[in-house]
């Protein structure tokens, strides 16, 4: 929302942020006959008056209504169904449909939410009432996300909790076809181009987000946050060539070719802050690991022998791939005040990596059968290790109508691979200053 050309930051219903901290809820889910006025001003961030900062002031909206509102439940229901057009290749008919709910309760203390949606029209759970458009492809999609934000006073200030899982579900079918005609030219006769392609899988997808916030009075706030996610995704492709030349055999050339591709990936991810109070400076630590496996198979036939298009059948993957990464910063000295905004910190990153490529191919017009391909089969492991150590400072003025800003950065960083299987210990790392 942007009022007079500035951004709204908050908005208020008799004073209070009944919908929390999102300035479109209250528009969006409070009758019209509710509302007698709106008044529209600015006030500086409480936040920044706790921490003794004095910077630009915020747009608020507050919203009058005619009976007191502590809280408010909203429900939407929508439904839809239709059919296309055009039929599908075998000759059924496509049908769409749609069916979703968002569930909200909102209060200053506490807000839980509730959106289901299921439907191959293009939409998802987030927007229900959205207008579908037109679809070229084909997506079926059953999507859920639920949620609670907690607050032990009011959401000015962070102290809370919040919490929120969501599902989804997806599966999608696409056909292209070109057609190119070639006007004849110099030994080369007049000829057409005909591609096909049709791609279709499914993906799977748990997220989990929890948030945790505390300050202890005037002296320091406390910050957690935590994702978990889980994503299993399986595709396969098909592709058709075909060439027919003026006057000659229009199968001259048919060639197929496939891919498939199954991955899944698990990715942890915390974060852990503390703040000191009245600009004193403050360690901020955080950790992420993720697991991945990727497995992709491919093959390229052609129905005439004679032709030159590849035979073999190749499986090629990452096998289980980790990373494990880790950050820890340290503000050493901030001073955010009478329009100043002067602060240096200290950050060490480092991040390792293990991973394992592996790839199989066979011939698969061998004279005895399919064949093992060994000039394209591999299967080794590497690991890599980077660490960076940086100095940032940061100085600054601001004003009423601007900001100044200068930042300098001094890094050091090194890089190390590791791949004992393939290249000598000798000659193992990498060194970047």
């Amino acid at each position: 929302i942007r009022i007079s050309g500035k951004e709204v930051a908050r908005s208020y219903v008799n004073g209070a942020l009944v919908f929390g901290l999102n300035p479109m809820d209250p528009m969006e889910n409070l009758r019209a006959e509710q509302v007698v006025t709106m008044e529209v001003y600015d006030e500086k961030n409480p936040l920044e008056v706790l921490d003794n900062i004095v910077r630009d002031k915020q747009r608020v909206v507050n919203i009058k209504t005619k009976d007191p509102i502590f809280s408010t439940t909203d429900l939407q229901v929508r439904a839809i169904a239709g059919m296309d057009e055009t039929k599908q290749e075998d000759g059924r008919p496509q049908y769409r449909y749609g069916a979703g709910t968002n569930a909200h309760f909102f209060s200053e203390l506490i807000q839980l939410y509730a959106d289901v949606m299921t439907n191959n029209v293009g939409m998802n759970s987030s927007n229900i009432t959205a207008t579908p458009g037109p679809q070229t492809n084909y997506r079926a999609m059953n999507d859920i996300t639920v949620g609670l934000n907690k607050y032990w006073e009011s959401p000015l200030y962070g102290n809370g909790f919040d919490t929120r899982y969501s599902y989804s579900r997806q599966r999608m079918r696409s056909r292209n076809r070109t057609l190119q005609e070639y006007f004849e030219t110099a030994g080369i006769p007049e000829h057409d181009v005909e591609n096909e392609t049709s791609t279709s899988g499914r993906s799977e997808q748990h997220r989990i987000e929890t948030g945790f916030a505390y300050r202890t009075g005037k002296l320091a706030i406390v910050t957690w946050r935590q994702m978990f996610s889980l994503t299993h995704r399986d595709t396969d492709g098909r592709t058709r060539s075909s060439t027919s030349y003026s006057g000659m055999d229009p199968m001259l050339r048919d060639e197929t070719s496939f891919s498939g591709d199954k991955n899944w990936m698990l990715t942890e991810n915390v974060n852990v802050g503390f703040k000191a109070r009245n600009n004193k400076p403050g360690p901020n630590l955080s950790f992420n690991v993720s697991l991945r496996q990727n497995d992709l198979a491919s093959w390229n036939l052609d129905t005439l022998a004679s032709t030159y298009a590849k035979r073999y059948l190749t499986k090629e993957g990452n096998g289980l791939s980790q990373d494990w990464m880790g950050n820890l910063a340290q503000t050493l000295y901030s001073n955010r005040t009478d329009g100043r905004d002067v602060q240096l910190s200290a950050e060490y990153y480092i991040l390792y990596q293990n991973q394992d490529q592996k790839q199989e191919a066979y011939d698969l017009y061998g004279a005895a059968g399919p064949t093992l391909n060994p000039a394209n089969t591999f299967d080794y492991t590497y690991s890599t290790l980077q660490q960076n150590l940086r100095l940032r400072s940061r100085f600054g003025r601001w004003s009423n109508s601007n900001t100044t800003v200068l930042i300098l950065n001094v890094a050091f960083q090194m890089d190390r691979v590791i791949d004992k299987e393939r290249i000598p210990e000798a000659y193992s790392g990498d060194k970047t200053y």
